[in-house]
């Protein structure tokens, strides 16, 4: 399907309207087009400027509105005109109240643009249809971050109008801004956001138009979006025979288009969910990721639909920020945020977030320390976000763990000696059996005294514990005090110095076996060493 000079006409003004005023002549001079369709947008840009100041109140122009077009003071239906409010690419929006005397109620009441009056007779059919499309859409939805329709209708000239619930609000970026909203209050708003588009989602709506402009907060906080103009209902929408949706008078605007509204694909409401990502970008980074400005429509395409933007904490250098602001914001851009956004603004419609409820789920899940979807999964990622969510109950725990493997590492060390000592137990007695055996008549081959024995045994123990210095100073110190009791004093001098050895080794110098040694060992020369028994042998001195 060929797009019709008309349409032409009406794409070609608004992207110039979306150039600053002083450079749109020179931009459009640089679009490749046909003449015919220069030379009219040329004359609506003409007469967008001779109107361009009707909005302001204090000097409302009349001539330069069409005789036909509504005036302040003027009702339509039950309501009345009371001052304009904003002028938007295809409409203008009025303040308006009730005046049927039922109540009192401050209203929005949208009209079509004064200049756009001026083109021809199917163009304005277009715009009539544009608003009961709009009309109809808003009437599916009741959300309360969506703006409801109260009323709609046509003036006597037939030119279509819009009553909806009046906002008091100012648009996203700039209620951010003013109220100095940090990145999680920001994120908590933008997911009252995502909650209204999901509302409109949930009818097969897809607005195609969302950005910071369409979202208006009011002094209580609460978003409100607007603006289904371009909004389409998917079920009520074939498919063209060139598999391209053409967006009737291309009312989009580019710096917020996903890449298939770019291209003129079929639509889904993945797009919305790029928009959204986009931004979401802005109000975090305080920039849009693509700036358009000044690029033909081939080089905007190219940019929206291949280009990658910067990550945010990049593009903070950009936003107009104090550097405390800088700093406070690029310490609060974590990664998973990043992910978040990137998610949003995949490329492939398919990567992206499902719907705007998903969206919203992972931005009050990161808010609540859990997990987000964008980030790939893992146990350690999943453990990091459990620990920062529950530090408390996680320190507290920690400090009970700590007590518990204490406890469990005194019980195991205790259970440790105990086997250790058992163990040298069942060795020692085991080298006691051998000294024992060693004078049993029929394993040593001859009867041997047990005083023998030990005399042999003393020579066995550096085979049987040189690896355990410990063991082997005891069973010295014992075989050396046996010697003593047996008046072989030079044996036991030799046994006594080897087992201070081992002690050393084992105990150290000032430990109290280690000192026993060396103690009786001094005296093992001595009489007041020896046993009772051999004292008494000896011959009392004489006492006269």
């Amino acid at each position: 399907m060929k797009t019709s000079v008309e349409v032409q006409v009406l794409q070609w003004f608004e992207r110039a309207l979306a150039q600053k005023p002083e450079h749109r002549k020179l931009w459009l001079a640089d679009q490749d087009m046909d003449q015919g369709v220069r030379d009219r947008v040329l004359r609506l840009l003409d007469a967008d400027q001779a109107s361009g100041a009707f909005l302001e109140e204090t000097a409302i122009a009349e001539e330069a509105l069409p005789p036909e077009f509504p005036k302040v003071g003027e009702r339509l239906g039950a309501y009345e005109l009371l001052k304009p409010l904003e002028s938007g690419g295809m409409g203008v929006v009025y303040l308006g109240r009730r005046a049927d005397d039922v109540y009192d109620q401050q209203v929005a009441i949208k009209l079509v643009r004064p200049v756009h009056l001026l083109a021809a007779a199917e163009f304005r059919r277009q715009l009539i249809s544009r608003f009961e499309d709009e009309r109809s859409i808003l009437a599916r939805m009741s959300h309360p971050n969506v703006a409801r329709i109260l009323d709609g209708g046509s003036t006597t000239a037939g030119i279509p109008y819009l009553v909806m619930e009046y906002v008091d609000g100012v648009p996203l970026t700039d209620y951010c801004k003013a109220n100095k909203l940090d990145v999680r209050a920001r994120l908590a708003l933008f997911a009252k956001v995502c909650d209204g588009v999901q509302e409109a989602h949930r009818h097969l709506i897809v607005h195609r138009d969302l950005k910071p402009d369409n979202v208006l907060v009011g002094e209580n906080g609460e978003p409100r979006l607007l603006d289904f103009g371009i909004a389409k209902i998917l079920e009520q929408e074939p498919l063209p025979t060139d598999g391209k949706r053409h967006t009737s008078l291309s009312a989009m605007t580019p710096a917020y288009a996903s890449p298939e509204q770019v291209r003129q694909q079929a639509l889904t409401t993945s797009s919305d969910v790029y928009s959204l990502g986009v931004m979401l970008y802005q109000l975090l980074a305080g920039v849009r990721p693509y700036e358009l400005g000044g690029l033909r429509p081939s080089e905007a395409e190219a940019v929206v639909c291949d280009t990658l933007p910067d990550p945010m904490r990049k593009m903070l250098e950009k936003a107009a920020l104090t550097e405390g602001e800088r700093k406070a914001r690029r310490a609060q851009l974590t990664p998973d945020l990043e992910r978040i956004v990137a998610k949003a603004m995949h490329k492939e419609s398919a990567r992206r977030y499902g719907s705007a409820q998903e969206l919203a789920d992972d931005i009050r899940r990161y808010l609540d320390g859990q997990p987000v979807l964008a980030h790939p999964d893992s146990t350690a990622y999943r453990m990091g976000k459990f620990v920062r969510r529950h530090r408390l109950g996680v320190a507290a725990a920690a400090v009970a763990l700590v007590a518990i493997l204490g406890a469990s590492a005194a019980a195991l060390w205790q259970a440790e000696l105990a086997r250790r000592a058992a163990d040298d137990t069942v060795r020692v007695n085991n080298f006691l059996m051998d000294v024992l055996k060693s004078s049993d008549p029929y394993n040593a081959g001859s009867e041997i005294s047990l005083s023998q024995a030990v005399d042999e045994a003393a020579a066995r123990v550096t085979a049987q514990f040189g690896d355990r210095p410990d063991l082997a100073s005891r069973i010295r110190f014992a075989l050396g005090y046996s010697m003593v009791s047996r008046n072989k004093l030079d044996v036991a001098e030799r046994e006594l110095g080897q087992a201070l050895r081992e002690a050393r080794q084992a105990y150290g110098d000032d430990d109290t076996h280690t000192l026993a040694i060396r103690t009786r060992r001094r005296r093992s020369c001595g009489t007041s060493w020896l046993p009772w028994s051999h004292r008494a042998s000896k011959p009392r001195p004489s006492t006269t």
